[in-house]
């Protein structure tokens, strides 16, 4: 089994297994921003629909991997688009993904006794048909004035029928995008801050480039070297 484990929450502990690969065993990083220059947009890869709202951050919290997170400071939209990770860069369509877990920072910057929740949503876009992804537990995790500020570690899941889709998406070269958002009640009447890092998932990582032709050169010497011999 691959086993996504998460961290201790103010809210809850998550903690979620799914079915590995025979070849690969272990939780893949997907990415924790570190590519990305501070200051720039949460965007690896481009985005769909326009830049996200949050920018690359290399001080303060929430940064849980490397040196490197994204940040959206002030948020007061009800569905506002924090980061956007292009899967067709990343993702290797020839390993099924069912499960994605978030690292994410929650800051409370001002009281609304009105809202009624406020969360991190994960969804699948692009080209792709909008699809936001349920969390372990439900639906999603909503947190409200007395929930506190902190540190949450979410898994957030595919199922089989959508698993499937992904993987045909991916392996046809239809664009997909992983993009996370503020997702609240209460419109510009909420004020919330949030950081995102350390996104694991449980498919393959696409092999590096220069790791390619490194191996296709290697195996053209060696049969150069045969053809010789």
């Amino acid at each position: 089994m691959r086993v996504l484990a998460s961290l201790t929450a103010p809210a809850a502990v998550l903690a979620f297994a799914v079915a590995a690969s025979a070849d690969n065993t272990d939780p893949i990083l997907l990415t924790s921003f570190e590519e990305l220059n501070v200051g720039d947009p949460g965007s690896v890869g481009a985005p769909s629909g326009g830049a996200p709202l949050g920018d690359v951050v290399d001080s303060g919290v929430g940064i849980t991997d490397g040196a490197q997170a994204v940040r959206a400071e002030n948020t007061t939209g009800s569905y506002d688009k924090i980061a956007s990770i292009d899967l067709n860069l990343l993702a290797d369509p020839s390993d099924p993904i069912t499960a994605f877990q978030i690292d994410w920072y929650y800051e409370w910057n001002a009281s609304n006794p009105g809202a009624s929740y406020s969360n991190l949503s994960a969804a699948l876009g692009g080209s792709f048909p909008f699809h936001q992804m349920p969390q372990i537990g439900g639906t999603g995790l909503e947190l409200n004035a007395d929930t506190g500020d902190g540190l949450y570690t979410v898994i957030y899941t595919l199922d089989a029928a959508k698993t499937a889709e992904l993987q045909a998406a991916l392996t046809n070269g239809t664009p997909v995008r992983l993009e996370l958002f503020s997702n609240k009640s209460g419109g510009d009447t909420l004020d919330v801050t949030l950081t995102v890092d350390n996104i694991i998932f449980d498919g393959a990582i696409v092999p590096e480039p220069a790791s390619a032709s490194l191996l296709a050169a290697g195996l053209g010497l060696m049969a150069t070297r045969r053809r010789k011999a």
